[in-house]
């Protein structure tokens, strides 16, 4: 029988068993320690009375508008290449 190798293409899908454990691993880490931190970050964004990404930054360095300024170009910038697509 010929030994087949883990990394090679498509040897995941024929095995079935080894993509849906690596998959649900990592779905369970993202879900165990994701649950914390979003409701961590719910919580402050609440108390901060924030209503967009920008605005919970800049309230972070005392309501700076240049801070949140800057955050909008940044993340306008990094989003362009996904509408792109």
């Amino acid at each position: 029988m010929r030994q087949l190798d883990p990394f090679r293409c498509g040897v995941q899908h024929r095995n079935g068993g080894i993509a849906l454990s690596a998959h649900l691993s990592e779905a369970g880490a993202v879900d165990g320690v994701g649950r914390g931190f979003l409701h961590r970050l719910h919580v402050e964004v609440h108390r901060d009375g924030a209503t967009s990404i920008s605005d919970f930054i800049g309230s972070r360095f005392d309501k700076s508008r240049v801070i949140s300024a800057l955050a909008t170009v940044v993340l306008l910038f990094g989003t362009i290449p996904y509408v792109a697509l």
